[in-house]
């Protein structure tokens, strides 16, 4: 019979740049398409982080669909080299 257990922790701190906005076509400006967009290095080789979706405006807020990405590559020799996450995501700001 085989047993055992991993235990691993990571520390880490990357300074990171990046650009967030929102375009908004139209007259009416209700359709909108949000973006973020980032991307850094400092413990890690690279990050990165990436967000695009559809929005629309209601009288109470924003309701968005979007997709987003995010990756991470440490240094050689780490117990975890890499780490990648993907996917829709759903959001709703209300406003007061």
């Amino acid at each position: 019979m085989r047993a055992g257990s991993e235990t691993t922790s990571l520390r880490n701190w990357d300074a990171i740049v990046g650009i967030k906005g929102r375009i908004a076509p139209g007259a009416e400006r209700k359709i909108f398409v949000p973006f973020y967009l980032d991307v850094g290095s400092g413990m890690s080789h690279l990050t990165s982080q990436a967000m695009v979706g559809m929005g629309y405006t209601f009288g109470w807020g924003d309701a968005v669909l979007a997709w987003r990405h995010v990756d991470y590559h440490l240094k050689d020799g780490s117990k975890v080299e890499s780490l990648r996450f993907e996917g829709p995501s759903i959001a709703a700001t209300w406003r007061w």
